[in-house]
């Protein structure tokens, strides 16, 4: 890891007491950086939809790439998060708050979900 860095072991424990205080902060920025993608995700497919059904059908098209493109570091969270209540916490908390982000959106759409008519 170290020499990816091109840092001195010494320069990370400087910064890090320890291994696990090293993996909390890549995780931390891994789910923050998460959390921004995502949003800006939801953001470009609601601009480019005007109707429910077509929004629904791009977003879980964009969602299910999104996904499979963080696959393998969110299975390495899920799976300590799975014994580490230090990283379930944020990992809840983030997916929460993506899951506002999303209903935000969708809630745009309230006039046409709502109809009498409401075709999707």
């Amino acid at each position: 890891m170290s020499d990816r860095g091109n840092v001195s072991i010494g320069s990370i424990y400087l910064r890090f007491e320890s291994k696990d205080r090293l993996l909390y902060a890549v995780i931390a920025q891994e789910l923050q950086s998460e959390v921004k993608e995502e949003a800006a995700m939801v953001r470009s497919v609601a601009k480019e939809c005007s109707k429910t059904r077509e929004f629904v059908t791009t977003y879980i098209n964009e969602y299910t790439a999104f996904m499979d493109n963080h696959a393998g570091m969110l299975r390495v969270i899920m799976q300590r998060a799975a014994i580490d209540p230090l990283v379930s916490a944020p990992g809840k908390e983030t997916a929460y708050r993506a899951l506002a982000q999303t209903t935000e959106v969708m809630m745009s759409y309230r006039d046409e979900i709502r109809s009498d008519n409401a075709r999707i």
